[in-house]
């Protein structure tokens, strides 16, 4: 996914199939949302989205 996509995502805002977290420390409740997503119809979560839908983006390490 580019840039330019998530930045469409992220202005679209949440939904039903569609979740920010803004960093991975969110792991836990990204997992939840993904498990709802897999026994509805899928969706996508973003890391580094505020809920508001600003792309912070995130540091990513080992």
């Amino acid at each position: 996914m580019t840039p330019a996509e998530i930045a469409v995502l992220a202005a679209s805002g949440e939904s039903e199939t569609l979740e920010f977290k803004v960093t991975t420390g969110m792991l836990r409740e990204a997992a939840m949302t993904v498990f709802a997503f897999l026994n509805q119809h899928g969706g996508k979560v973003l890391f580094g989205v505020t809920q508001a839908g600003a792309v912070v983006g995130q540091q990513v390490s080992k």
